[in-house]
């Protein structure tokens, strides 16, 4: 009798330690979890990635504000223009900071969670350690600047473009408005 119980017991141990030990392991087609997702940012080096891309667009938005400056005032000096730049860029400045990539990068575990399993996000890591993946890394900044240098001008014309048409409507409507005031 002693030892049917000692059984029962060691049984209910091994049957216990067996479920939490599957709790802890997450399943194949389970979501990612959150120590996984970190250790993925990790290897992709999420937050020297965020910071290079938004130091690019940082220098893009700031080359587009110094064009429209000299557009608008073609006369002003140069410490002048470069004083409506800074004062330009100030609001911006406040989505550079290392508070908001850092949120950033928080915000983006429970997403990644939502959208790989525990396995993809095993294999993604796994690229993005090899050699090929860690290339792909240290080129993506320069890919992306590239492609936002090529697409500033048609982007420019469609601003200036829906500015005018703006323009021209506000005056329309301006003259439609003087002519049924008489």
């Amino acid at each position: 009798m002693k030892l049917g119980k000692v059984f029962i017991v060691v049984l209910l141990a091994v049957c216990f330690s067996a479920s939490a030990l599957a709790q802890d392991v997450p399943a194949a087609n389970g979501p990612a979890s959150k120590e996984d997702v970190e250790r993925f940012m990790g290897v992709t080096r999420a937050n020297n990635q965020t910071e290079r891309i938004l130091a690019a667009m940082k220098a893009q938005v700031r080359a587009q504000l110094a064009q429209q400056v000299d557009k608008m005032k073609p006369t002003a000096t140069l410490d002048e223009k470069d004083a409506a730049v800074a004062k330009g860029m100030a609001p911006l400045d406040k989505i550079w900071s290392d508070s908001v990539v850092k949120q950033m990068e928080d915000d983006m575990v429970p997403i990644y969670q939502n959208h790989f399993t525990h396995a993809e996000i095993l294999q993604l890591t796994a690229f993005y350690s090899s050699p090929v993946g860690q290339k792909m890394l240290s080129e993506m900044p320069a890919v992306l600047t590239e492609f936002m240098q090529a697409e500033t001008p048609r982007i420019q014309k469609i601003i200036e473009d829906a500015a005018r048409e703006a323009e021209a409507a506000a005056k329309e409507e301006k003259e439609k408005a003087e002519q049924e005031k008489k």
